[in-house]
């Protein structure tokens, strides 16, 4: 039971993309829809949830007056870092589609419905 996730799993950036491929796989495969846009707000939120987390773990000083502006500074930065992550670690798995059709001649098929390989 230790491979699960728990809430200490988001405080690692590991448990963060493993998180966002994990969402992201699961609702392409299930609904066929899963725009890259959603997966940018996706690892946001589990950004800021990770920025709550760390908070509850840690008090802030009390010199800190502008603390929520680096706060969500920070949260938004972590947010991009999870997003291009999961998106290069989605790409290295299963490769750019695009680029081998390219190089194989072959003409996509309209209409085919997409495989949880197939990248956001």
């Amino acid at each position: 039971m230790n491979e699960l996730f728990k809430p200490a799993t988001l405080l690692t950036l590991t448990g963060c993309i493993a998180a966002e491929v994990v969402v992201m796989n699961t609702l392409r495969h299930a609904t066929g829809w899963g725009p890259r846009w959603f997966a940018l707000l996706l690892a946001l939120a589990i950004a800021a949830t990770a920025a709550v987390l760390a908070a509850k773990a840690v008090k802030p000083s009390a010199g800190t007056k502008h603390h929520w502006i680096v706060t969500i500074l920070v949260v938004l930065l972590n947010g991009c870092l999870i997003y291009t992550s999961a998106f290069g670690v989605q790409n290295s798995v299963i490769g750019d589609e695009d680029e081998d059709e390219q190089k194989s001649g072959m003409v996509p098929v309209a209409g085919v419905r997409p495989t949880w390989r197939t990248p956001w």
